[in-house]
């Protein structure tokens, strides 16, 4: 996820009659630094209108430009880091990012963008640093924590993870996003109650996404709660009938309640829609059915 950040006024109307480069040879920029810097706010507007109307690419050549032209403008530069990054060019990204940092190093925007594009390079030690330096510059955003948070999960920090996920919750709580992923790092911290509370409300604020409705069945799952497991996996089901997910939460829920018919058909179903899991327990389930009854 990557937010854009900065933004500046524009002053289009004084290029009247100027051509406005294309390449990046030395020789099609002009030496006048006025000049300059008026083709580069152009640029950089025009960047910003190909970013808004989903051309990426074409967004990333006017970033391009306007770097060039005007380069110690840290705006340009993390603009640039950002097109690199729908581009999926995140070393480049990383690049401007840092480039926009030296510049201007107040900038709380940079460091979470930086750390996003570390992300996607499995850079994690470092995205943990970055997004929680953007976290301490601007403690009350909570999109900054909620990053702190996924850079902690995927460095393996869980507890920290569930600190930063909070804190994100707390600041925005009817955000359906940041308490699923509260609820996802304290499942995985068997805190089942926390992570029951933060799927309810998630499901709560969005009653038609089955992602959320499965893991409160899951989390129920873990509790006992094997009703409420089987209630919520079916409407996860429906909602979502071609991930295999809530099937094989609902064979488990099954199973645990002895329904070993209803069992079966949730695994089997699961299983031919991709879940490895699902296969097995079907394939554990069979062995015990031709075991109890004396077949080979």
């Amino acid at each position: 996820m990557i937010e854009a950040g900065l933004s500046i006024l524009l002053m289009v109307s004084s290029l009247a009659g100027t051509a406005v480069p294309r390449g990046t040879a030395a020789e099609a920029d002009p030496a006048d630094p006025e000049i300059r810097k008026v083709r580069a706010e152009h640029e950089f507007d025009q960047g910003e209108k190909a970013r808004l109307a989903g051309l990426p690419a074409e967004a990333l050549v006017h970033y391009q430009n306007a770097a060039r032209l005007t380069p110690d403008e840290a705006v340009y530069h993390n603009q640039l880091g950002v097109a690199y990054f729908e581009n999926g060019q995140f070393a480049e990204a990383e690049v401007s990012y840092r480039k926009a940092i030296k510049m201007a190093p107040k900038k709380a925007i940079q460091y979470y963008n930086l750390g996003q594009a570390l992300i996607y390079q499995n850079k994690f030690s470092e995205a943990v640093r970055m997004t929680d330096k953007a976290a301490q510059m601007e403690p009350k955003k909570a999109l900054y924590h909620f990053a702190l948070g996924d850079a902690c999960r995927l460095k393996g920090l869980t507890t920290d993870a569930i600190l930063a996920y909070r804190k994100a919750v707390d600041l925005e709580p009817t955000n359906s996003k940041y308490l699923n992923a509260f609820g996802v790092a304290c499942y995985h911290q068997s805190i089942y109650s926390d992570a029951i509370k933060a799927y309810e409300r998630a499901v709560a604020l969005e009653p038609k996404d089955g992602t959320f409705r499965a893991n409160l069945a899951d989390a129920y799952n873990r509790k006992g709660k094997f009703d409420l497991a089987i209630e919520h996996a079916k409407k996860a089901s429906k909602l979502k009938p071609r991930d295999g997910y809530a099937e094989f939460i609902l064979g488990e829920a099954f199973e645990k309640k002895n329904m070993s018919k209803e069992a079966g058909a949730a695994y089997k179903k699961s299983c031919a829609l991709g879940q490895e899991p699902a296969c097995k327990n079907l394939t554990r389930m069979e062995a015990a059915s031709k075991k109890k009854h004396g077949e080979k």
